[in-house]
């Protein structure tokens, strides 16, 4: 039985879908159960490595430098309390280095840097909630990461997103175009 993992991540360079990095918008990398979990039930850079145990998924991009305010432990405590596991630790660096992404989600679980940006979190939960929903069956990459960040830009005081952090997601958006 193949477990779907959709990610979605924050990507420093926006130079990446211009040169082709990952296929444009997405790329077909995967996993299945088990083993291939890393024992964690989430994907670790040696599942990307690895062979045998590998399908076709797609992990979508947002490219542009990061925001400007970091999140707090309260954010990060509330999204745990929500139901998502955030992951922070030494391979998540390692698979995030590897995609030459700041944050990827697969639903329940949440990678970030050490140094995780508000937006980035908040992005990655909306993109858990997206999947829970069945939102990210029905639309393609581009759609719902032009989606989730046009959620951000018009509820901007309601998330506490300030204005330097809504010039990234307009910028991050435009990519999607």
């Amino acid at each position: 039985m193949a477990r779907t993992l959709w990610c979605g991540m924050a990507t420093g360079d926006p130079n990446q879908l211009a040169d082709g990095y990952f296929g444009a918008m997405s790329v077909a990398v995967g996993l299945g159960v088990g083993g291939a979990l890393g024992g964690e039930g989430r994907l670790g850079l040696d599942d990307l490595e690895g062979e045998g145990s590998l399908q076709r998924r797609r992990v979508a991009f947002s490219v542009g430098s990061r925001g400007e305010e970091l999140a707090s432990q309260s954010l990060l405590d509330a999204v745990t309390r929500k139901g998502r596991q955030i992951f922070q630790d030494s391979e998540t660096q390692r698979l995030l280095d590897y995609f030459k992404a700041n944050a990827s989600s697969d639903g329940p679980s949440i990678s970030l840097r050490l140094d995780p940006r508000k937006i980035e979190v908040l992005e990655e939960f909306l993109h858990g909630t997206q999947a829970r929903l069945g939102i990210m069956d029905r639309m393609t990459v581009a759609e719902y990461e032009r989606h989730v960040k046009g959620f951000m830009i018009r509820h901007q005081r309601l998330l506490g997103i300030s204005d330097a952090d809504v010039e990234w997601l307009i910028k991050s958006r435009e990519m999607y175009q």
